[in-house]
């Protein structure tokens, strides 16, 4: 079991995902599940670890390097059978384009292969084993259609449920995929743009209705590209769904009553806006 304490474990979350976590309680030591994945790399082990509540509404995996958290990928559940990454972070310094100089002996026994052992396509592969090849779910994100380091990460072959099939990665949501996840995310569509894909026809992002034109150019700055990866070529589930998303909010709410903290998260939400002002 690892000695990290949980809240030393928020500068390895990003951002934007730190409130939901401290909403719903899931740094606390009881949701703490164990590790599911290790790897050495010359010197140096990767390991990841999984936060979970009881009621699987949200979950947390977090990637230590040499027993230090480096990264995690915070996830929600949408309904029963699909989750919503709401982010995935990994420290600046053990990217792929900085790792060399952090650590200059970690891609030392495996030169071929260094984009394939990054930690960051070993975090997201795991998690992507674990959840979808494991467990039979669907996951969903959202990336802005300028960060292309890592939609192109995300469109990699990542994933390989069985023997016999072709390993892939995650795709574009249609337009009436993206209609039906806007419906149950509580979202608008303001906009929408046409983006490239590697090795697809011409596919479409979303600019929601509250995102203004960034930058004078929207299409690239103000525009989310909505992906989803599950086991096999499947339709988004909500499609054929029977659950309402009115049921899954309630569990959510029910979920932050009985193991979150409503004071916790408005006390780091007034802090952290006092220390963005100065």
């Amino acid at each position: 079991m690892n000695n990290t304490k949980p809240c030393q474990l928020l500068g390895s979350i990003l951002n934007e995902a730190r409130s939901i976590a401290i909403l719903f309680g899931i740094l606390n030591e009881k949701n703490r599940t164990g590790t599911y994945y290790r790897e050495k790399n010359g010197a140096h082990n990767l390991k990841i670890e999984k936060w979970e509540l009881p009621d699987k509404v949200i979950r947390l995996d977090i990637l230590y390097l040499d027993d230090a958290p480096i990264g995690s990928i915070l996830s929600l559940r949408i309904l029963p059978s699909l989750y919503h990454m709401v982010g995935m972070y990994i420290d600046e310094k053990y990217r792929s384009k900085q790792i060399n100089e952090t650590l200059p002996d970690y891609y030392s026994l495996h030169p071929k292969e260094n984009d394939k052992r990054s930690p960051s396509t070993c975090l997201l592969k795991s998690y992507l084993n674990d959840m979808v090849a494991l467990n039979n779910y669907q996951v969903t994100l959202e990336v802005i259609n300028n960060n292309q380091s890592a939609w192109r990460l995300y469109e990699k072959p990542l994933l390989r449920t069985n023997d016999n099939e072709k390993a892939h990665g995650f795709r574009l949501l249609t337009k009436e995929e993206i209609l039906q996840y806007a419906n149950l995310r509580g979202k608008k569509v303001g906009k929408w743009h046409p983006v490239n894909s590697d090795g697809e026809s011409l596919k479409y992002g979303v600019q929601w209705s509250h995102i203004p034109d960034y930058g004078g150019k929207p299409e690239r700055w103000s525009t989310n590209r909505i992906y989803i990866i599950g086991p096999g070529d499947q339709v988004l589930n909500v499609l054929h769904n029977k659950h309402h998303p009115f049921l899954e909010n309630l569990k959510k709410l029910y979920s932050i009553i009985i193991y979150g903290s409503v004071i916790r998260y408005i006390h780091y939400k007034i802090s952290s806006r006092f220390l963005t002002s100065d």
